[in-house]
């Protein structure tokens, strides 16, 4: 581009399918999932940190006080409040149930389509049960606190705490699996010199990883690379939409 600077250029995207891929590696590295680059995404990744983090420091700190233990498991309550209403949600107003029934009636569905569909609604149950079961025992620990102020701030409910702690904490991961997309597509942007001049291929300059995706959201992608390319003194003469 350096070598054609007079030149014109298109903005190409072309976009191909990709296998699901874990969303939380073994090392807790975080990937595949769906990034149209407006922070959303970011924003769920920091509110599960923020929550790991939270479960943890319970679970390690040997010298909290009755009343911060108080105070953190009543946060945890809120949060597990609102996740029942996700997966509540989830379950039936984002119509998991017709989706299924619809594709059930096709006969042109794949059995693991089928699967696939039948493993989500068992999911969501699986996560809602697991989450009134925590919000129960909470209010238990919560309440037993309360009572006996005489004696030592976590002599039972820490210690039970630690044993349900793992457990919290494999559900936050398939919760959190539910709140966040995995792509199964990915979306490549290129430019190109009209004439060819100089490069005789379109060059990859961004990539965006989707499930699905409208025509207004791939027009501010484009748009935020012709702002680029502006900058670089580079003359945009059209854009080339290739979407799978």
């Amino acid at each position: 581009m350096k070598c054609n600077l007079k030149g014109r250029f298109w903005i190409k995207t072309d976009g191909t399918d990709v296998k699901a891929a874990l969303q939380e590696s073994l090392r807790q590295e975080l990937n595949g999932d769906v990034d149209l680059l407006d922070g959303k995404l970011q924003d769920i990744r920091r509110e599960y940190e923020a929550r790991i983090s939270s479960c943890e420091t319970i679970s390690e700190d040997n010298n909290i006080s009755r009343e911060d233990l108080v105070i953190a498991f009543v946060a945890l309550i809120a949060t597990l409040e609102e996740d029942i209403e996700f997966l509540d949600d989830g379950l039936q107003k984002r119509a998991v149930w017709e989706s299924f029934h619809s594709k059930f009636h096709s006969p042109c569905t794949p059995v693991e389509t089928l699967k696939s569909l039948a493993w989500g609604i068992v999911e969501f149950q699986t996560l809602l049960e697991q989450a009134s079961f925590f919000t129960e025992q909470i209010i238990t620990f919560i309440a037993d606190l309360n009572l006996s102020r005489s004696q030592a701030p976590r002599a039972s409910n820490w210690s039970l705490w630690l044993k349900q702690s793992p457990g919290y904490l494999q559900f936050l991961q398939n919760l959190f699996q539910k709140k966040q997309i995995c792509a199964t597509h990915i979306l490549v942007f290129m430019v190109a010199d009209k004439q060819r001049i100089c490069k005789a291929y379109a060059i990859p300059t961004q990539y965006v990883p989707y499930k699905e995706i409208r025509d207004q959201e791939v027009r501010d992608l484009t748009k935020k690379i012709k702002i680029e390319t502006t900058k670089a003194h580079l003359k945009v003469v059209g854009v080339y939409y290739f979407l799978t």
